[in-house]
């Protein structure tokens, strides 16, 4: 995201397609691992990769069902191998079902992620409401396609990436284990630094210290 940021003053609207996904892939994380018991992270590690494999025997289906193609034999073995162990492993130990993104991050108590998860579904559907943060006018009002993107909307971005980023990763460092008291530190000061950068550029906009959800 920093280097479409870097390269082009145009392409804040692909940082939305990015975030979006960076959002789901927190979601996941912090949904597997949310449980105390050993046990139930597993099951829901184990409804993740169903679901997973689920949407790929759907693509499978599809492909041969339209003629799209022949599935390479090695890799469909593979995954038939691959389902084989999960669902052995499900019979075992249980398996969760794998909610979708609004029942997963509204059990996370953060409905601000799913809401900023479905505003920035609006550049993948190709929606007029992305289309809009294309367009610029000229000195006679004229609009032109392929306008600079909006700086405050690419700071938000930005920011919000970071600090989605930053929650996987801690999330990552916990459930491994892992105490980096130099990640955790530069982390903190990165994020004051876009507490201030964001206060300078648009006041009002932050959350005082110590109300976000994470310091709470």
């Amino acid at each position: 995201m920093v280097a479409l940021v870097r390269s082009n003053e145009r392409f804040g609207v692909q940082l939305a397609q990015l975030l979006r996904s960076l959002i789901e892939a927190w979601s996941a994380a912090a949904w597997i691992t949310a449980p105390s018991d050993d046990q139930e992270r597993l099951q829901r590690a184990l409804g993740y990769e169903r679901h997973s494999f689920g949407q790929a025997d759907a693509k499978l289906l599809y492909q041969r069902e339209h003629g799209l193609g022949e599935v390479d034999p090695t890799v469909e073995a593979s995954l038939v191998s691959r389902r084989r162990d999960l669902e052995a492993k499900a019979a075992q130990s249980g398996a969760q079902t794998y909610p979708r993104p609004q029942r997963r991050m509204e059990s996370l108590g953060r409905y601000d992620r799913y809401l900023t998860w479905r505003w920035e579904s609006a550049p993948v559907h190709g929606s007029s409401a992305a289309l809009g943060q294309l367009i610029d006018r000229d000195a006679d009002g004229v609009a032109l396609l392929g306008g600079p993107s909006n700086p405050g909307k690419v700071l938000i971005r930005l920011a919000t990436a970071w600090e989605v980023a930053d929650d996987l990763f801690r999330t990552s460092l916990a459930i491994l284990s892992i105490d980096d008291e130099q990640f955790l530190s530069k982390a903190d000061d990165i994020e004051r630094s876009f507490r201030n950068l964001m206060q300078r550029a648009m006041p009002g906009s932050v959350i005082p210290a110590g109300e976000s959800d994470r310091e709470s």
